[in-house]
Formats: structure tokens, C-alpha cells, sequence
């Protein structure tokens, strides 16, 4: 079995979902009208962003860090690994084994460390070993402490903020890649509907779900799935045990659905039967709730006049105490940078092409019901585009 502290680095997980499950293809996803690969050309136009803001900055490069996520991805189109984008020229790629990437100049390294060291003799190549550089992507603090160590007369600042702002307004391929993912997520939803009914135990279900997405093309190795029940807890989501589906139950689904490094996260509340009082009223309040939000999103519109909107509903009906974080920004990263918190408090306006998950949930603390919707959304200038086909509704009658 691979070891995360093998790249720390190496990458042998989807070389092993291929091998136990068969190509993409092999699994029954349409060979046509499938969306078109990122272009080399766009990938340029975000060198190009990346570096003029550099020089604005008065910076003399980014290093961007992946390990396990995928910042490296939105300009070298391959994770994980080292990027070094210099204020003018070719980014370099640090990174284990032969990545599949646009750039020319590759240099394979065995792990993180090795990593780190031949970018910190690039920088003094770059006579940039007593410039300002930027730090992004994951282990910043063990990163900047490596190149530190190495540049002793370098200046090393926080800079996930530059390429975030970038990744937040989607072009036309990522949206084309997120349109397809949320086209599995939808087989999921569809195949819920059938797999959920009295007697069905929660593996099955799961099974039921996870086939769908695959014979869509999921890519299972960065693809999660969360199960929840009530009433009789107050907790969305619960470990897998095998237990079986009751009739009057509902059930929580989420699947965090990656296609082609894009992610769709869609999450919704099956209703097994016929439910409580309670619970029907508890998930028409919280439908309010996510309609108030998503009738609020529009390009120029503060991030918290949206999740105020959602805010008012629920505290109209005095859940004010049981309210949570109403979603994030999404793409090659389920929870891309910033968060909605960081968001609001620096003031935040949503802008056409920004891509997010919205959902509401509530929880009653006497355990009594439980409801989660929500939707991935697409900001435009008017308001919002849901990506999803399935219909929107409080409850999604199963069985």
C-alpha cells in the first residue's frame, strides 16, 4: 500500500483505480460530447495573470506546494508537486515520476524535500536568493521554512491569495468539467431514489451510489460519500455499520463527485415513506431557507447578504441557535480558498463565473428530525444557474 510519505510522495492512486476498475471508458461513460481538455493556451493566460500580478506585488516568483490537494493543478495541470512560477518566463515543475503536463520544463524529484532544494537553487539561478517571494499551497509553514533555510537573504510571504482570485471565476473548460461532474452526481441522486427503501442497509445503498457515479466516470480515488439518518440523532452524518433502512426514516446523501479534478458536491435528504409531521416541517423550513439564499445570489452582491438571506428564515423560526456554515467555493477543490467566513469578513462580492456549493441543514438537539439541501451553484450576472437537473425540493421521496 502507498504511503502518504511516499511523495511526500509518489502517486500510484489512480494507476490502481484503473487497474481494480477499468478505464473510464470500460466503465460505460459517453465517449462523446465529452468536455474538451483544458488547452495549453489557457494555461498560459494563467501564467500570464499570475505573473503580472507578481510585478505588481514587487515579487520575484510563487512557489506553489501540492501534497495532497491540488494547487499546483490550475496552472501546471498535474498534482502533486513543486511550481515555481518566476516573475517573468516558463514555470518549472518539480514533481515524482513522468507527470502528464503542458510545461516543457519538468524535473522529477523523489519527494518534498528534494523537491524544495533544487527550487531554492533555482531561485539563486534566478538571482532571486534576496527577493521577495511568494509561498502558496499546502505545508506553507514547512515549505517556507525549507527555502528559508536555503535562501537565508530572501523575504518569503503568504501567497495563496494570487492564484485563488484566479481560480474563483471559472472559464468555459472548467465549467464544462463541472457541468459533467454534476452529471454524476445526479446518477447518484437518481440512483438513490431506487436503492433507498425499508430493509436496504446502508452499504447497500452506498454501493447502489458509487456504482452509479463510476459507470459516469467518477474519479474514485479523490471522490467521497457521506450517509446520514434520523430522527434519532442530531448529526448529519454517521459511520457506515450495516444497519437497516426503516420505513418513516430520512436519509442524508452527499456525494463529494470528482470528475477530471473537478468537484460537484451535492447533498440531499431523502424521505423513506412517509415522515413525521416534524420532520416535513422541519425540511420546509429549511427549503425556505436555501430558496431566500440562492433568490439572493447575483454577480455584485455581498457573500453576506446571501447567507443572511438564509440567516433570516431560520431565525424567523427560531432555529437562530442551530444555524450553520451555509457552503463554499468549489472547483478543483471542494473547498476552495477563501472560505465563506474569511469571505464575509474581508467584504466580499460574489462575481460572475464563481462557482459554489449552497446548502442549508438543521438539526433539532432533541433528535427528532434532521434535513440538509443544497445545490452547486454558477454566479452569473442576473443571479444563478444551478448545475443540477434534478428537481429541487425540500425532500426527495425515496423508494
Amino acid at each position: 500500500m502507498a504511503s502518504r510519505r511516499g511523495f511526500l510522495f509518489g502517486s500510484v492512486g489512480s494507476v490502481a483505480c484503473t487497474a481494480l476498475f477499468g478505464s473510464r471508458e470500460a466503465l460505460g461513460a459517453a465517449s462523446e460530447g465529452e468536455p474538451a481538455a483544458i488547452p495549453a493556451t489557457t494555461y498560459r493566460s494563467r501564467v500570464a495573470a499570475i505573473q503580472l500580478e507578481l510585478r505588481k506585488r514587487d515579487l520575484a516568483g510563487l512557489v506553489i506546494v501540492s501534497v495532497e490537494g491540488y494547487d499546483t493543478r490550475y496552472v501546471a495541470g498535474h498534482a502533486p508537486g513543486v511550481l515555481l512560477i518566476a516573475e517573468a518566463g516558463e514555470p518549472i515543475l518539480f514533481a515524482p515520476g513522468r507527470p502528464s503536463t503542458w510545461l516543457k520544463d519538468v524535473r522529477q524529484e523523489r519527494d518534498l524535500e528534494s523537491m524544495l532544494t533544487r527550487c531554492a537553487e533555482q531561485l539563486s539561478e534566478l538571482k532571486a536568493d534576496r527577493a521577495a517571494i511568494a509561498i502558496a499551497g499546502e505545508f506553507g509553514w514547512a515549505s517556507r521554512a525549507k527555502l528559508a533555510a536555503a535562501l537565508p537573504q530572501a523575504r518569503f510571504v503568504e501567497g495563496d491569495e494570487i492564484q485563488d482570485a484566479l481560480r474563483l471565476i471559472k472559464d468555459e473548460f472548467e465549467i464544462a468539467l463541472m457541468r459533467r461532474a454534476q452529471q454524476v452526481s445526479d446518477a447518484q441522486i437518481l440512483a438513490g431514489k431506487t436503492a433507498i427503501r425499508p430493509g436496504r442497509t446502508d452499504r447497500e445503498v452506498l454501493a447502489e451510489t458509487v456504482k452509479a457515479a463510476l459507470l459516469q466516470g467518477m474519479d474514485l480515488e479523490s471522490s467521497r460519500h457521506l450517509i446520514g439518518y434520523g430522527p434519532g440523532t442530531d448529526d448529519l452524518w454517521s459511520p457506515l455499520t450495516g444497519r437497516r433502512i426503516a420505513s418513516g426514516e430520512v436519509l442524508n446523501f452527499e456525494g463529494i463527485v470528482y470528475y477530471d479534478h473537478y468537484v460537484i458536491e451535492t447533498p440531499v435528504t431523502f424521505a423513506v415513506g412517509k415522515v413525521s409531521a416534524k420532520q416535513e416541517e422541519l425540511a420546509r423550513i429549511n427549503f425556505e431557507a436555501l430558496q431566500a439564499g440562492l433568490g439572493a445570489v447575483k454577480a455584485g452582491v455581498p457573500l453576506a447578504s446571501v447567507v443572511d438571506a438564509s440567516n433570516t428564515v431560520l431565525r424567523r423560526h427560531g432555529f437562530d441557535k442551530m444555524i450553520r456554515r451555509h457552503g463554499h467555493f468549489s472547483g478543483l477543490a471542494n473547498n476552495d480558498r477563501p472560505s465563506f467566513d474569511a469571505g464575509i469578513k474581508s467584504g466580499m462580492s460574489l462575481e460572475q463565473g464563481m462557482t459554489m456549493s449552497y446548502h442549508t441543514t438543521i438539526t433539532l438537539p432533541t433528535k427528532e428530525a434532521i434535513v440538509v439541501a443544497g445545490r452547486e451553484l454558477l454566479v452569473t450576472k442576473s443571479g444563478c444557474e444551478m448545475f443540477s437537473s434534478v428537481p429541487l425540493t425540500a425532500l426527495v421521496q425515496a423508494g
